[in-house]
């Protein structure tokens, strides 16, 4: 048996027809590269409706044409504060699968190249007159509706509001709402990117570290073997504050250093010897006078 089509699960054209009601539709689906869909889709009616009816919510998607019978769906029960109904989840669906219905307005998700195409028709303007209920009118205006695709690539065109890899439309009850988007069918481009920012910002700042880093190396001047660096003292030299080391002894042998006088010696050093005259003898000079030790 062929799958229906998982766009009747989200009461597509005719089911919201019939069940002519304050309900949620919310469709939230993932296309991958490899042709599959997976997905949640939430189908529930409003809680007060039913208490007017005097149904379940078993009762009234019992009599829809949902499929249980499709490979990789599962259903499970769905209630929040003011809905209930059923929940369905589906991992990597063909496409094959997915667009196995015959209805030309039901959702298509098509491969073409390196693109999926998406089109599809929610035909919700006759819902209105079809619950035979008096008074349901503004309860149709509180519907919350929304389908979400989102894609392996870059959206291309789309009627609806996209958001990096996404598209979402918000059908409203008496409209005719027609689905078109294109997208490319490879990863890369737009998508949810807060985490991609993070990594290339971290990238770039360790990047700006490193070049820093090699820089200052390079501006760094080269030393010497044996100099010392900025801020350091040269071999030898004293320390401000510190005395300077001691001049090095006189070297033993050799030429001695010319005897000096004693600071504060009170020794007078004997005069010299006259000038002999001329023409004269040193022996018809009178000796000089001999000196006088200060008292």
């Amino acid at each position: 048996m062929r799958a229906r089509t998982l766009v009747r699960v989200a009461a597509f054209g005719a089911l919201a027809v019939l069940l002519g009601a304050c309900m949620k539709l919310d469709m939230d689906l993932q296309v991958s590269a490899d042709d599959t869909v997976s997905g949640t889709v939430v189908f529930a009616i409003d809680k007060q409706l039913l208490e007017l009816t005097g149904q379940s919510a078993e009762d009234v998607l019992g009599d829809t044409p949902l499929p249980t019978d499709v490979q990789g769906v599962s259903t499970d029960a769905y209630e929040d504060d003011r809905f209930a109904g059923q929940q369905f989840s589906f991992e990597s669906v063909p496409l094959a699968d997915f667009n196995s219905g015959e209805d030309p307005e039901s959702l298509q998700i098509v491969r073409e190249g390196d693109s999926f195409r998406v089109t599809g028709v929610l035909d919700l303007s006759s819902a209105t007159g079809a619950t035979g209920v008096p008074g349901l009118e503004d309860a149709f205006q509180n519907a919350e509706l929304r389908i979400r695709i989102a894609f392996p690539g870059e959206v291309t065109d789309s009627n609806g509001q996209v958001d990096g890899n996404t598209v979402t439309w918000t059908p409203r009850i008496g409209e005719r709402l027609e689905l078109q988007a294109t997208a490319s069918a490879i990863g890369g481009g737009g998508g949810d990117s807060n985490l991609t920012l993070i990594l290339i910002v971290a990238g770039v700042v360790l990047a700006l570290a490193i070049a820093a880093g090699v820089v200052l190396s390079r501006r760094r001047p080269t030393v010497p073997p044996g100099a010392a660096m900025p801020g350091e003292m040269p071999p030898g030299g004293a320390m401000p504050g510190e005395m300077p080391p001691a001049a090095p002894a006189a070297p033993s042998g050799g030429d001695e250093m010319p005897p000096t006088t004693p600071a504060g010696s009170d020794v007078t050093p004997p005069a010299p010897p006259p000038p002999e005259p001329e023409g004269g003898s040193s022996e018809d000079r009178e000796p000089p006078p001999a000196p006088t030790t200060p008292g």
